[in-house]
């Protein structure tokens, strides 16, 4: 099941100051992931599965938005932050010039997750255009013992 949340302008204009570069103190990238945590959360329902979630885990990325976003969800929905649950495989590349079409092939069976030990995972990413990274992530953290997996991006490219 896909739940979808959008909220008017502000973390689509929150997410773009951060990956500009504009931001780059460490303090200023805090405030920005704090900003965008209340959102992502202000979005969600209460009777979501992602208010469940026992574990917030970001999808590994050389930006490190998804990484400052999941520890600052995991303080606003009372979970654990796991931030090196997943990991790509040796030899995996980026889809960045892949197309589209192509990122699912390309991603499959190349993402490893520590062992989770059941409950609900929420998978936090900055920016989905195909899905094919996240629904990647989800199967690795369902082989590793999630009950159920669940995903938030700030960004959703179409």
């Amino acid at each position: 099941m896909v739940e979808r949340y959008a909220r008017g302008g502000r973390k689509t204009k929150l997410a773009e100051a951060f990956s500009d570069g504009k931001y780059n103190h460490p303090a200023q990238r805090s405030r920005l992931a704090s900003m965008m945590s209340e959102s992502v959360v202000a979005c969600v329902p209460k009777s979501s599965l992602v208010r469940s979630a026992g574990f917030v885990v970001p999808l590994p990325s050389s930006r490190g938005l998804s990484r400052l976003l999941a520890r600052e969800l995991a303080v606003r929905l009372s979970a654990a932050s796991a931030p090196d649950t997943l990991r790509w495989c040796a030899g995996h590349r980026s889809v960045k010039n892949v197309p589209v079409a192509d990122r699912a092939a390309h991603v499959a069976e190349t993402m490893i997750a520590r062992q989770i030990r059941g409950g609900v995972v929420l998978l936090v990413d900055d920016t989905v255009q195909s899905g094919a990274t996240l629904a990647e992530a989800a199967r690795a953290c369902r082989a590793a013992g999630a009950d159920d997996v669940v995903a938030a991006a700030l960004l959703w490219i179409h």
